[in-house]
């Protein structure tokens, strides 16, 4: 009996440290939260984009404020690649803004943790996404391109802003990348060797 009852107190002290250990986590992930939100201005595309991936790959839903603060900076961002494009502004001013212009990379990350997340952004945020991917699409990389095939159709369910330029646009460059072949069909015949 006293082997048993050391048992259950040697139980019970590793759920205390267990649930300790958790409300540690919990605790520094608010504080985390809370350090994202008052810099998320001073943040450029990738940590916009990165920020929210570390939610996205973990399946861990930030805060709905974490979440308001950071697309808000992203819909910044993705005004500024617009604005950069536009010849409204001097080239001295774009060069300067050349470093927090989010690219297609940035692009494809923010659009697949927005739809990992299950979010349905805003039309505003949306549009830029899409302005942006259609600006930046003879720059994207296969892996921009697999990302936003699997995000942009999520996402149109979500908002019924249509994705369709963007998509057929990527596989145009999906075609130029796989020297003229679409990726549906490369991927067949690879199955088949």
């Amino acid at each position: 009996q006293e082997e048993e009852e050391e048992n259950d107190d040697t139980d019970t002290k590793k759920q205390l440290e267990v649930v300790e250990a958790l409300e540690t986590i919990r605790g520094f992930r608010n504080a985390l939260q809370r350090t994202c939100i008052d810099a998320v201005d001073s943040f450029g595309p990738q940590s916009v984009s990165r920020i929210l991936w570390a939610f996205a790959k973990d399946d861990m839903a930030p805060k709905e404020s974490l979440l308001d603060a950071v697309f808000s900076r992203a819909k910044k961002l993705l005004l500024l690649y617009k604005s950069g494009n536009d010849n409204t502004e001097s080239s001295e001013k774009i060069e300067q803004q050349a470093d927090i212009m989010m690219t297609s990379g940035d692009v494809a990350l923010l659009s697949w943790s927005i739809a990992k997340l299950r979010y349905a952004p805003d039309t505003a945020l949306m549009e830029g996404i899409l302005k942006n991917a259609l600006s930046n699409a003879k720059n994207a990389t296969m892996r921009d391109i697999r990302s936003m095939r699997w995000a942009l159709p999520l996402l149109e369910k979500n908002t019924g802003i249509s994705t369709d330029d963007v998509l057929e646009l990527l596989e145009e460059r999906a075609m130029e990348l796989n020297d003229g072949q679409s990726q549906i069909s490369t991927a067949i015949s690879q199955r088949s060797n």
